[in-house]
């Protein structure tokens, strides 16, 4: 709802607050004869208001839960992206120049192994293609 982006939230709680005192005031004002003709105007425009009222308050809710949900999957990602940084494996230069086979071949003997990130710095250095 772009509404809820423009409004603060509490116009959104005092519109249901203005349809509240609205159907009030229709009960109320019927015992002066000035007003008792504009009593059902009264009671039916407030309750229209109390109705968006209560829409705009389901609605911010209901962002309010949005936001929590993404603010809880950025802190997530956040804690992802510094765990990646931490596992990130620095592959010697020699790797960039020679062919893709023999890095894929290293990194097929690695994985085939199971052994920990820690390893593959080891198969690296073993099977280093000659400058």
């Amino acid at each position: 709802m772009w509404i809820l982006s423009i409004l603060p939230n509490w116009a959104i709680h005092l519109v249901v607050i203005a349809g509240i005192l609205g159907i009030i005031v229709g009960f109320v004002l019927t015992f002066i004869p000035q007003i008792a003709p504009y009593r059902l105007a009264i009671q039916v425009c407030s309750i229209l208001i109390l109705s968006l009222g209560v829409y705009l308050e389901g609605g911010l809710a209901d962002y309010d839960a949005w936001q929590l949900k993404v603010k809880e999957v950025e802190t997530k990602l956040a804690k992802a992206e510094a765990e990646s940084q931490k596992q990130n494996v620095k592959i010697p230069i020699s790797y960039y120049s020679a062919s893709p086979e023999s890095l894929m071949f290293v990194l097929t003997k690695w994985y085939e192994s199971g052994e920990s990130e820690s390893k593959l710095q080891e198969y690296l250095n073993k099977y280093e293609p000659q400058k």
